[in-house]
């Protein structure tokens, strides 16, 4: 068997009524691989009313299956 534990954050900052800045981060404790970090961010500007665009970055983790830990 392996323990698995994970927490995430977010907030959003507003420039205004057109730009939000969206900031998140999680973080995974897998036995028997350790800690890893994934933040995410992303910039969503709206150019109409009804029309949003968005610019994000982001890293994903993916935990081994059994079978590749042993």
């Amino acid at each position: 068997s392996r323990e698995e534990y994970g927490i995430y954050v977010q907030d959003e900052i507003l420039f205004g009524d057109n730009v939000r800045w969206v900031i998140g981060a999680r973080g995974d404790d897998i036995d028997p691989i350790g800690t890893v970090f994934s933040p995410r961010t992303s910039l969503i500007f709206k150019v109409a009313p009804k029309h949003t665009m968005r610019l994000s970055y982001n890293r994903a983790f993916r935990a081994p299956s059994m079978v590749q830990n042993y």
